[in-house]
This record gives C-alpha cells, structure tokens and sequence, in this order.
C-alpha cells in the first residue's frame, strides 16, 4: 500500500537547503581545524533548528466552497483560514479518477482560496459520492486506492488532506 503512493517533487527549500549545506561542507574540508569546529558547531546547529521546522503547505482547515459553471468549465473552490503556502510546488486536486492542477490562487484579508478550473467534459463524467482530495505535489500514483489515499492524508497531513465527498448539489451547479 505505502508504495501507492510517492514524493516526486522536492520543495524549492529542500533543494536551496541541501545546497547551502553542501556549501558549508565544502567550507569544513578546506578550513583549518579551528575554523573547521566553528563550521562544525553553525552546520549541526542548523541541521537541528532545520529538524524542528515543520513547514505545512495544505492548510489542515481547508474546506470545499463554492462550484459554479462558467462557460465550458467549472470553478471548484477550496477555502482555508489561513493564506496557502506558495512554493516551489503545485496543488492538486483529485476527485475520484480526476486530478488537476490548473487554479488561481488569492489570498484576501488572510483567507486563503484555491480556485480550480475544470473543463465541464471532464467534470459531466464525476458521480455523486466520489472522494474528493487536495494534495501539494503528486503525492500519490494513478493505482492507488481510495485507503492508499486516505492512509497517506492521515500519514502526511501537510502534504494531502482529504476533503469530503462529491454531492448532488456540487455536481448540478
């Protein structure tokens, strides 16, 4: 199950951290020893606040809005409290078989809002009852299950949040 799914996207902090930590030990192997301890000593102190920084990019409180049709396509709102994080990485959408990660983003008076456009032909296809999810990146492969998923937004919740069912009323709007 766990190989359902998988990271393919490093975030743009993960490599520029990477990087610099690279560069510091560069710095260490041609130093002297007391300027190799002192780079010893800010490397493993940086290691450490790194450790402790958790970095959330799907906001736990997100919540499906507003589904409207605009010409051929359909505005799939998701709202949070809080503004979502901008990276080096997308939002994906899933619903069902469906994924997209075609949207608009705004934040507004600290409110957060992720507005997904779906082409209507691909939306007449989805049925009532279908899992709706919101992920940073591809968090997961086109053979997961419906548990694979669930277990991975329970595992990793700053990475995908599952977000209800499709309803009646979402789908005839």
């Amino acid at each position: 199950m766990v190989s359902a799914f998988c990271f393919k996207y490093f975030s743009t902090k993960c490599a520029l951290l990477i990087y610099f930590k690279s560069i510091f030990v560069f710095f260490i192997i041609n130093s002297n020893m007391l300027i190799r301890l002192y780079y010893f000593i800010f490397l493993l102190s940086f290691w450490i606040a790194d450790a402790a920084n958790v970095n959330a990019q799907v906001n736990s409180k997100s919540t499906v809005g507003n589904v409207v049709r605009i010409g051929q396509n359909v505005e799939f709102t998701i709202n949070a409290p809080e503004p979502f994080y901008v990276g080096g990485n997308v939002f994906v959408l899933h619903i069902g078989q469906l994924s997209t990660d075609r949207y608009r983003q705004t934040d507004v008076d600290g409110k957060g809002t992720l507005t997904f456009i779906i082409p209507e032909n691909q939306y007449s296809h989805l049925k009532e009852g279908m899992s709706i999810y919101l992920s940073y990146g591809v968090f997961w492969t086109e053979e997961a299950t419906d548990d694979d998923v669930l277990d991975a937004c329970k595992s990793s919740p700053d990475k995908a949040k599952y977000l209800g069912k499709l309803t009646g009323q979402m789908l005839h709007k």
